[in-house]
């Protein structure tokens, strides 16, 4: 769920389920293309200016060898009652990030939905999910797959519940307030520079 990049890994995920014969259902955008029909045309038109594009070429190069249409499949993106419809139906959402990627909303929004993420520990993720609890945390591609397994180990109901306590917009907001009252009552009590 999220944008189809090397960053996010997505080849790691496909080539792990193909391996253990689990299937694996990607949504996400391609460089802002939504659907498989806009991504077909823009790789059959070597003039399209989105044709040379990172992200496309990575589709193309990296993930497409793993898609079936079966047991492993892009089907474009997806928001509102069908991002939530298709989280319901998972059994884990894998995060195989190939960056320490500072941000993890794909990830509070899973456990918000009680479906445990699975994903490399780098980035956000290991302040995000508490191992083998709320999801469990690789270092490699191979634990990976072994804790893709062991995912009914993981509790739906404490995943949204942590997701609650931690991450519910009042929780949010509660937050942000302190961090700039902290940041306030510094400022006022640092001396000014620049001033006579």
């Amino acid at each position: 769920m999220g944008r189809i990049c090397g960053l996010k890994g997505q080849h790691l995920a496909a080539r792990v389920c193909q391996k253990l014969g689990l299937p694996l259902v990607l949504a996400g955008p391609v460089s802002g293309m939504d659907t498989p029909a806009e991504l077909e045309a823009v790789l059959q038109d070597p003039e399209h200016p989105l044709h040379g594009h990172p992200d496309v070429r990575y589709f193309h190069d990296q993930l497409a060898p793993y898609l079936d249409g079966d047991l492993v499949r892009w089907i474009g993106g997806v928001g509102g009652p069908s991002r939530d419809a298709l989280y319901a139906s998972a059994r884990a959402a894998l995060f195989p990030i190939q960056w320490d990627e500072p941000g993890g909303t794909a990830v509070v929004e899973a456990m918000a939905l009680g479906v445990p993420p699975v994903g490399l520990r780098r980035g956000c993720l290991p302040e995000l999910i508490d191992h083998g609890r709320t999801g469990w945390l690789a270092d490699t591609e191979e634990q990976l797959a072994e804790l893709l397994l062991r995912v009914e180990e993981i509790d739906p109901e404490e995943c949204r519940r942590e997701a609650e306590q931690r991450f519910s917009p009042s929780v949010m907001a509660d937050r942000y307030l302190e961090v700039y009252g902290r940041a306030i009552t510094r400022g006022l009590r640092s001396p000014r520079r620049g001033t006579a």
